[in-house]
Protein backbone atom coordinates (compact mmCIF):
# COMPACT_ATOMS: atom_id res chain seq x y z
CA UNK A 1 0.00 0.00 0.00
CA UNK A 2 1.24 3.45 -0.74
CA UNK A 3 1.49 5.57 2.20
CA UNK A 4 -0.65 8.68 2.38
CA UNK A 5 0.02 12.09 3.48
CA UNK A 6 -1.91 13.67 6.10
CA UNK A 7 -2.26 17.13 7.24
CA UNK A 8 -3.89 18.48 10.31
CA UNK A 9 -4.98 21.81 11.42
CA UNK A 10 -3.72 23.31 14.76
CA UNK A 11 -3.28 26.06 17.04
CA UNK A 12 0.02 27.99 18.05
CA UNK A 13 -0.66 26.01 21.77
CA UNK A 14 -0.63 22.37 19.67
CA UNK A 15 1.99 23.17 17.78
CA UNK A 16 4.01 24.00 21.18
CA UNK A 17 2.80 20.89 22.92
CA UNK A 18 3.98 18.64 19.70
CA UNK A 19 7.62 20.24 20.09
CA UNK A 20 7.25 19.30 24.15
CA UNK A 21 5.85 16.15 23.43
CA UNK A 22 6.16 14.75 19.58
CA UNK A 23 4.43 11.56 20.67
CA UNK A 24 1.06 13.18 21.14
CA UNK A 25 0.87 13.31 17.20
CA UNK A 26 -0.58 10.23 17.22
CA UNK A 27 -3.25 11.76 19.18
CA UNK A 28 -4.49 14.35 16.92
CA UNK A 29 -7.77 14.22 15.39
CA UNK A 30 -8.61 17.67 14.00
CA UNK A 31 -11.88 19.11 12.05
CA UNK A 32 -9.57 20.56 9.47
CA UNK A 33 -7.76 17.75 7.32
CA UNK A 34 -6.43 17.00 4.54
CA UNK A 35 -4.64 13.85 2.74
CA UNK A 36 -3.43 12.49 -0.27
CA UNK A 37 -1.44 9.67 -1.98
CA UNK A 38 0.08 12.18 -4.16
CA UNK A 39 2.30 14.37 -2.24
CA UNK A 40 5.18 13.30 -4.67
CA UNK A 41 3.17 15.07 -7.52
CA UNK A 42 1.60 17.54 -6.25
CA UNK A 43 5.05 19.08 -5.19
CA UNK A 44 6.42 18.14 -8.32
CA UNK A 45 3.58 20.01 -10.64
CA UNK A 46 3.57 23.04 -8.19
CA UNK A 47 7.03 23.26 -7.14
CA UNK A 48 9.51 21.73 -10.32
CA UNK A 49 10.37 19.05 -7.21
CA UNK A 50 8.97 15.82 -5.66
CA UNK A 51 10.85 16.66 -2.34
CA UNK A 52 11.59 20.65 -2.50
CA UNK A 53 13.49 22.21 -0.13
CA UNK A 54 14.04 25.61 1.02
CA UNK A 55 15.88 27.26 -1.99
CA UNK A 56 13.60 25.07 -4.52
CA UNK A 57 10.41 27.17 -4.24
CA UNK A 58 8.42 29.94 -1.90
CA UNK A 59 5.84 26.62 -1.63
CA UNK A 60 8.20 23.91 -0.41
CA UNK A 61 7.01 23.80 2.89
CA UNK A 62 3.36 22.69 1.77
CA UNK A 63 3.07 19.25 2.33
CA UNK A 64 6.71 18.31 4.39
CA UNK A 65 6.17 21.23 6.63
CA UNK A 66 8.92 23.62 7.92
CA UNK A 67 10.21 22.33 10.96
CA UNK A 68 10.64 18.39 11.22
CA UNK A 69 10.61 16.79 14.15
CA UNK A 70 11.74 13.37 15.24
CA UNK A 71 9.12 10.94 16.50
CA UNK A 72 9.53 7.59 17.60
CA UNK A 73 5.58 6.41 17.37
CA UNK A 74 5.54 7.31 13.37
CA UNK A 75 6.52 4.97 11.12
CA UNK A 76 8.35 7.16 9.02
CA UNK A 77 9.71 8.64 12.73
CA UNK A 78 9.47 12.51 11.88
CA UNK A 79 6.47 14.98 11.35
CA UNK A 80 6.73 18.15 9.95
CA UNK A 81 5.27 21.50 11.00
CA UNK A 82 4.07 24.69 9.42
CA UNK A 83 3.67 27.77 12.19
CA UNK A 84 0.56 29.75 11.21
CA UNK A 85 2.34 32.79 9.39
CA UNK A 86 3.64 30.26 7.17
CA UNK A 87 0.69 28.15 6.16
CA UNK A 88 -0.86 31.76 6.02
CA UNK A 89 1.88 32.62 3.57
CA UNK A 90 1.53 29.27 1.94
CA UNK A 91 -2.64 29.92 1.20
CA UNK A 92 -1.71 33.14 -0.18
CA UNK A 93 0.68 31.48 -2.83
CA UNK A 94 -1.39 28.09 -3.57
CA UNK A 95 -4.26 30.37 -4.20
CA UNK A 96 -2.54 31.72 -7.52
CA UNK A 97 -1.58 28.25 -8.78
CA UNK A 98 -3.50 27.99 -12.04
CA UNK A 99 -4.68 24.61 -11.41
CA UNK A 100 -6.16 23.41 -14.75
CA UNK A 101 -2.51 24.44 -15.99
CA UNK A 102 -1.17 21.87 -13.85
CA UNK A 103 -3.64 19.68 -15.24
CA UNK A 104 -2.57 19.82 -18.53
CA UNK A 105 1.17 19.79 -17.35
CA UNK A 106 0.41 16.21 -16.17
CA UNK A 107 -1.34 15.57 -19.44
CA UNK A 108 1.66 16.17 -21.63
CA UNK A 109 4.32 14.51 -18.70
CA UNK A 110 6.11 11.24 -19.90
CA UNK A 111 4.59 9.73 -16.74
CA UNK A 112 6.82 6.50 -16.92
CA UNK A 113 10.04 9.21 -17.17
CA UNK A 114 8.83 10.59 -14.20
CA UNK A 115 7.75 7.23 -12.68
CA UNK A 116 11.97 6.24 -12.89
CA UNK A 117 13.35 10.30 -12.64
CA UNK A 118 11.37 12.12 -10.10
CA UNK A 119 10.51 8.69 -8.36
CA UNK A 120 6.98 9.93 -8.51
CA UNK A 121 5.77 6.60 -7.39
CA UNK A 122 1.93 7.78 -6.60
CA UNK A 123 1.27 7.94 -10.70
CA UNK A 124 1.58 4.29 -10.87
CA UNK A 125 -1.44 4.00 -8.71
CA UNK A 126 -3.63 6.17 -11.32
CA UNK A 127 -5.00 5.36 -14.43
CA UNK A 128 -3.18 7.54 -16.63
CA UNK A 129 -6.06 9.23 -18.45
CA UNK A 130 -7.57 10.03 -14.82
CA UNK A 131 -3.93 11.38 -13.91
CA UNK A 132 -4.35 15.03 -14.39
CA UNK A 133 -7.78 15.15 -12.88
CA UNK A 134 -6.80 13.54 -9.59
CA UNK A 135 -3.69 15.55 -9.40
CA UNK A 136 -5.49 18.58 -10.23
CA UNK A 137 -8.40 17.57 -7.62
CA UNK A 138 -5.84 17.03 -4.65
CA UNK A 139 -4.73 20.48 -5.80
CA UNK A 140 -7.66 22.28 -5.07
CA UNK A 141 -8.04 20.36 -1.75
CA UNK A 142 -5.00 21.25 -0.82
CA UNK A 143 -5.62 24.85 -1.77
CA UNK A 144 -9.16 24.77 0.41
CA UNK A 145 -7.87 22.99 3.31
CA UNK A 146 -4.93 25.74 3.58
CA UNK A 147 -7.49 28.47 3.05
CA UNK A 148 -9.43 27.26 5.93
CA UNK A 149 -6.17 26.95 7.70
CA UNK A 150 -5.30 30.82 7.35
CA UNK A 151 -8.98 31.74 8.05
CA UNK A 152 -8.42 29.98 11.41
CA UNK A 153 -5.07 31.36 12.13
CA UNK A 154 -3.70 28.21 12.47
CA UNK A 155 -0.64 25.98 11.31
CA UNK A 156 -0.55 22.29 9.91
CA UNK A 157 1.18 19.03 11.17
CA UNK A 158 2.06 16.82 8.68
CA UNK A 159 2.86 13.16 8.53
CA UNK A 160 2.72 10.32 6.02
CA UNK A 161 1.02 6.89 7.31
Amino acid sequence: MAMSTLLQAVSDQEINELRRDPGRVNRLNAAVSFSTYHAASINYFVTGSAYPAATDHPLWPMLDGAEILACATLETGEFGLVPPEVADQVATLLASVDVASVAAMVERADIENLVDDEELYDLELLDRTKAPTAIADAIGELVVFYSQVAIGKLGVVTFAA
